[in-house]
This record gives structure tokens, sequence and C-alpha cells, in this order.
């Protein structure tokens, strides 16, 4: 009768053995591939490529003399038409001086007015007057009323 640790023993050798030849068949080959690419230098490869359409941004060129020079290709200077819209805000301009005025006048006769019903009236007509002005007179109001042509 044998014992099992002597089984086990014999059954291990020649697991290692395979494995110590697997990990020198390893090493012969990275050895080959090491060979093989110390022989052949590493080069990068130039592949030529069409000209692309300008994107409106900046790259790097050469002048006619051969000096580094930035350039900026700008997308709408030749390939579109584009259409100039101007904003005129000369309408409410004038509503607004017009307000002005009216506020002055108002003002005026409200100072020279001695009838207490017509001082009254007075004061109401300036302070419609006033807070049209307030609602009318800033850039977000101009902005909304222009007219664009």
């Amino acid at each position: 009768m044998k014992s099992i640790s002597n089984i086990i023993s014999n059954t291990i050798q020649p697991y290692e053995k395979a494995s110590e030849v697997k990990e020198n068949s390893k090493a012969q080959q990275t050895k080959n591939e090491r060979q093989d690419h110390s022989l052949k230098p590493i080069t990068d490869e130039y592949i030529p490529q069409e000209k692309q359409k300008p994107t409106g941004l900046y790259r790097f060129g050469k002048d006619n003399s051969g000096n580094p020079k930035i350039y900026f290709d700008d997308p709408t200077a030749s390939d579109r038409n584009v259409d100039i819209c101007e904003g005129n805000t000369d309408k409410v301009e004038r509503e607004i001086e017009k307000l002005k005025q009216m506020q002055k006048k108002l003002e005026q006769q409200l100072n020279t007015e001695t009838d207490k019903t017509k001082k009254k009236t007075l004061e109401q007509k300036l302070a419609q007057v006033q807070n049209e002005l307030l609602q009318k007179d800033n850039d977000t109001y101009r902005r909304q009323h222009s007219v664009f042509s």
C-alpha cells in the first residue's frame, strides 16, 4: 500500500515540469519578438488628406516670405449672403420726448394754478405721464418697440 502523500507528490511533479516548459517557450517567444522589433525601425507614416473647407477657426500658415503666420478663416466672408438688419428706435424716442414735454407743461400749469379742483386733475394727469415715462423710458421698451429693416 502506498501513502497518499506519495501519490499527491507524484502528480504534482509533471505539472511543475509542464509549467516550466510553457514559461521557457514564452520567454523564447518574447526574445524573438524583441529581436524582430529591434530590427525594424519604428517610423510614422504620412497620409495626405484633402484640404478641408474653413470652419471659421484660427489656423497656422506661412506668409509669402515663409514666416509663420496665424490666419482666421471667416466662413461669412465669401460663402454666405449676409442680410444686415438695422434697428430703428426713432418712433419710440419721439414718443418719449412727447411725454417729457407733456410732463414739463403739466408741472408749469400745476405751479401757476390756484384752483384746487383743477390742481388735483393736473396732479392726476402728471402722475399718469410720470408712470408712462417710467414704463417707456428704458432700454427694454426701446428694444421691444424698435422697427427693423
